[in-house]
């Protein structure tokens, strides 16, 4: 067996996929947490991984096989397939335990006079005329040390235990370590009276707890939201039968640990040539769908593909991982994959653990509110690390 298939068994995955609730105290409840299981191979693409399953159609006949995914915001894409992929019970009160990483840090804070220099930036595209908004983000190198296994698990419990999100996501494949407290779902995908449906839920709005009224009141951010969602709508019309889009929630707000988000639900039926038939079984195209949604629109901005180039122009690193997607796919069942954002991406090449955090922008935003903001995303992840931004 070659090396690289060898490698497989310390494929590790973790996804927790969560139903939002507005009657709850924490506005979320656990629906499901996927392990997965007995990895079978590995591709670099979803055309990789649809056409070896074309030549092994016996897989999709598998109770429980699936695969388990991350696609960094530059569409680089690392696929596991899985024998088993299923549900598991997992204590939810994980007791933070004792990890304080050596402070070889590139930089202790985020540049603040990058930061808003690169605001500035997006406005004047916006006051030209360009976009209407996007997402900015800055990049924080926190450790440059080997980080073991074991240490990446131990910042994940401290992680459900710092920052409890809906998605909480650990993953441990060949190349990089993914350690995320989304709280964002970008798709969700499901078969339902012979038909599969595709769903969407962003994130545009967030306020602290002791300000929730800014969310009810701030035209920017309802303005922000509504541009989101209307991109959205359109995305998944590209992937879906004629008619079948519809809005379901509109700018609800949720309650997070410590922040409050504005979040919408659009949802669609995937038409018969976004799907894959192979021998008796269906599955959705991925390549296709993909391609005509990622990355997601709450983490680009309007118009998507002007938004992106700008993003491009104006930030200082790339993004990787970050604002890129995690996921699986259960053959028989269907499947969901978040936004990576509040997410620590640990690469194992370099040995370099990274944060980014980054804002949404518009005409009216205020560089330096834009800047506590991406402050705040970032406080309860350090955390985890056993250090904030205290000196901030």
């Amino acid at each position: 067996m070659p090396q690289s298939e060898l490698k497989l068994i310390d494929h590790k995955f973790l996804l927790e996929t969560c139903d939002l609730d507005q009657n709850s105290n924490d506005s979320y409840k656990q629906k499901n947490i996927i392990s997965a299981h007995k990895a079978l191979k590995k591709f670099y693409s979803f055309k990789q991984l649809q056409d070896f399953l074309i030549n092994n159609p016996k897989i999709l006949k598998l109770k429980n096989a699936g695969f388990a995914s991350y696609i960094s915001y530059d569409k680089d894409v690392e696929i596991v397939l899985y024998e088993e992929i299923h549900k598991i019970n997992l204590d939810e009160t994980c007791k933070q335990e004792n990890f304080l990483i050596n402070r070889n840090y590139q930089n202790e804070i985020f540049n603040k006079e990058r930061f808003i220099a690169s605001v500035n930036k997006c406005k004047s595209y916006i006051e030209e005329g360009e976009i209407y908004q996007a997402n900015i983000s800055e990049k924080i190198t926190i450790s440059k040390n080997l980080l073991s296994s074991k240490d990446l698990k131990t910042i994940y419990r401290n992680l459900k235990s710092t920052n409890p999100s809906p998605y909480m996501t650990f993953i441990d494949f060949e190349n990089y370590a993914i350690i995320s407290s989304s709280p964002e779902s970008f798709l969700k995908i499901k078969k339902e009276n012979e038909e599969f449906t595709v769903e969407s839920s962003p994130i545009k709005g967030t306020a602290k707890l002791n300000e929730e009224d800014i969310l009810e009141c701030s035209e920017k951010e309802k303005a922000e939201h509504l541009m989101i969602v209307d991109l959205i709508r359109n995305d998944i019309g590209k992937i879906s039968k004629t008619s079948s889009v519809k809005v379901t929630e509109l700018m609800k707000k949720y309650k997070f640990k410590d922040l409050f988000h504005l979040i919408s639900t659009i949802q669609g039926k995937i038409n018969n040539e976004h799907l894959l038939k192979i021998k008796d079984f269906e599955i959705p195209n991925f390549e296709r769908i993909f391609s005509y949604c990622f990355p997601g629109g709450s983490i680009t901005g309007t118009p998507k593909k002007r938004a992106m180039e700008i993003i491009d122009e104006i930030e200082s690193v790339s993004r990787g991982i970050y604002t890129g997607s995690a996921g699986y796919y259960k053959f028989n069942e269907g499947g969901e994959f978040n936004i990576l954002i509040r997410t620590l991406v640990y690469d194992k090449l370099t040995h370099e653990l990274s944060l980014h955090s980054g804002a949404g922008i518009t005409s009216g935003s205020d560089p330096e509110k834009e800047f506590k903001e991406i402050q705040l995303k970032a406080k309860n992840i350090l955390s985890a690390l056993n250090f904030g931004l205290e000196r901030v």
